[in-house]
């Protein structure tokens, strides 16, 4: 196996200096584990999860142990798809491109795709691979671009070299409907919970904080602190104004 090497792009279990990240991914893990769960049962729906861009596989591994169904596990990236496999051997791996699936129509019963959409070169083409291979809902996650890139304009590149584009929340819906017709996406947000707030109303931003070229000593135990409590997802237009979105959430 091709050792990994963490980029600032993938964040795994287990390591203190990504705490923030890797909870509040999971936290939009969890949520979309239980819409899912609601929506496929109550539907009866046939079939298994979709991953689609697992990275190191710890969401797939959450889904399959709150929805009680299999996931298969889609990543293009080789180190990561390998480490996914030995690290969780009792799920389903497929090394593919998102945007050219090697599933039959309407195979799953749900998909889940998080932060994934940003670093497509066809958006359009991987969310049609994704509604042809689901029969149920869809999740999609992606940073909100007027808090992840402040001052970045629709369309324009991001300076993040794994970002080829950043969306706001109406640039997503227009996306999804572009892309399925049928489908009608609902736009949610994450957000910080009250004790991240409270920390940040007499500190300042902490992802911010995290990203700067030194982290301070209290931004760091803070965040190590951090669990997926600290997150909630709610309705696009129920968020609080003066919330920050950290991400978009489509249910689709």
């Amino acid at each position: 196996m091709t050792e990994v090497v963490l980029t600032g792009e993938r964040t795994w279990p287990g390591i203190p200096s990504e705490n923030y990240w890797f909870v509040r991914h999971l936290a939009c893990y969890r949520w979309a584990a239980t819409v899912i769960g609601e929506q496929s049962t109550r539907a009866e729906l046939p079939g298994g999860i979709l991953d689609a861009g697992s990275g190191e596989g710890y969401g797939s591994a959450e889904l399959m142990a709150s929805c009680h169904r299999s996931v298969i596990a889609v990543e293009l990236d080789a180190p990561t798809a390998a480490h996914a496999r030995s690290r969780y051997p009792d799920m389903a791996h497929v090394r593919a491109n998102l945007v050219a699936l090697p599933f039959a129509n309407l195979s799953f019963a749900a998909a889940v795709s998080l932060q994934v959409v940003e670093h497509i070169w066809d958006p359009l083409a991987y969310l049609r691979e994704l509604a042809r291979c689901t029969r149920g809902p869809i999740i999609i996650s992606t940073p909100n671009r007027p808090v992840h890139s402040p001052g970045l304009a629709r369309g324009e590149r991001p300076a993040n070299p794994f970002h080829v584009r950043e969306f706001d929340a109406p640039e997503l819906a227009d996306l999804l409907n572009d892309a399925a017709p049928n489908r009608t996406p609902t736009i949610y947000g994450l957000v910080h919970g009250e004790r991240l707030r409270a920390w940040e109303h007499s500190k300042g931003s902490l992802p911010s904080a995290l990203l700067a070229s030194t982290v301070a000593t209290d931004a760091s135990e803070f965040a190590q602190s951090v669990g997926m409590d600290d997150f909630t997802v709610e309705p696009f237009d129920n968020c609080e104004p003066t919330a920050e979105i950290h991400d978009l959430v489509a249910l689709w």
